[in-house]
């Protein structure tokens, strides 16, 4: 049987190193096998690496977001055939849909296509981010998301998005703006221009105290937003505080933080963000998925259009299986000032 190479953790807490014995997967009746070109970094990798959380097997293989060429179809797909370029978040911690491999399998209906637009390496850079934006804002916002080219009107209304100038906040602020509400994001001074850029009608000081937060969000809003998402992970006590003055009725809160204890007052709806779960065969899992599902179709539309735009990415300087395990490296010391981008095969 052929084999593959691809970049691989022994255990938890070791190093990343090449392999070439790895046996190439093959898809499902509607699943996918991709040819992985480009590959984006992004913490969860590192905590994977670290902790082991999230992977179903050691030796394991990770990544997250991805963009590649399809190589082979299922007999039951309809969306996609050989040659196209897809994108998005793969299954996390589950070796034969993991992109650092050669090839790795995608379930269709959870596989964005590549519009022309977006370039291959930019494309990679996508999934994570839209994705887990789109679980905070529409489905933990409980918030409508339009079709694609369909003229929404403007609200009165504020969301609030805690983190707007990291991956997440940047996307989360797009949807938001683009389902028609207005935006108040938090990010330090630096940033400001950056949130701005991706829609944000006002901005507060992510590094001031949580009720220094509640109190700029309400100056901004005079109360009126109901949705707060924490897109950063950190900011559950300015997200609360902050929606003590909401005068809405229904009011929701979702957060990227999965782990950590919450203590969400009654008259408040909280969502976790677990997207770490899909692809997974448990209750959580499915429940994930099929939120995934019903948003993608809608969600690649959006980024056809130019609706939804990429954040700034760099490239690492290298390619290859090899390259890529330095730029992890060089991305957990936090040399990355952008979303890094690491080309691994042609």
């Amino acid at each position: 049987m052929a084999h593959q190479a691809g970049l691989v953790i022994d255990k938890p807490g070791d190093t990343f190193w090449v392999v070439r014995d790895i046996r190439p997967p093959s898809p499902g009746k509607k699943q996918v096998l991709v040819k992985s070109q480009f590959v984006a970094l992004n913490p969860i990798e590192v905590i994977m690496a670290q902790s082991g959380i999230l992977t179903t097997e050691m030796p394991a293989i990770l990544g997250s977001d991805f963009c590649g060429i399809v190589d082979e179809v299922g007999s039951d797909c309809t969306k996609l055939q050989a040659g196209d370029h897809v994108f998005g978040l793969c299954r996390l911690g589950q070796n034969p849909y993991s992109p650092f491999q050669d090839k790795f399998l995608v379930d269709e209906d959870l596989a964005f296509k590549r519009p022309e637009r977006l370039d291959a390496e930019v494309a990679a850079s996508v999934g994570v981010g839209v994705l887990t934006s789109a679980y905070g804002i529409i489905i933990g916002g409980d918030v409508a998301l339009p079709k694609p080219g369909q003229e929404v009107n403007p609200k009165d209304e504020w969301i609030v998005v805690l983190g707007g100038s990291g991956t997440v906040g940047q996307y989360a602020i797009q949807l938001a703006r683009l389902c028609g509400y207005k935006v108040a994001a938090s990010c330090s001074p630096a940033n400001i221009p950056t949130i701005e850029r991706r829609g944000a009608n006002a901005s507060l000081n992510s590094r001031s105290p949580p009720q220094y937060q509640a109190e700029e969000i309400q100056k901004i809003t005079g109360g009126d937003f109901g949705v707060v998402f924490d897109a950063s992970g950190v900011s559950q006590n300015a997200a609360l505080a902050a929606l003590k003055n909401s005068t809405r009725s229904k009011k929701y809160f979702s957060t990227v933080d999965d782990f950590t204890e919450i203590d969400v007052p009654s008259d408040t709806k909280e969502y976790r963000v677990e997207a770490g779960h899909l692809g997974r065969d448990t209750t959580l899992g499915r429940q994930v998925t099929d939120e995934a599902r019903r948003m993608i179709p809608l969600l690649e539309g959006h980024i056809e259009y130019g609706a939804i735009v990429p954040v700034d990415c760099e490239m690492y300087k290298e390619s290859g299986w090899g390259a890529l395990a330095e730029a992890i490296a060089y991305f957990q010391a936090g040399h990355a000032k952008k979303k890094l981008i690491v080309r691994v095969q042609d």
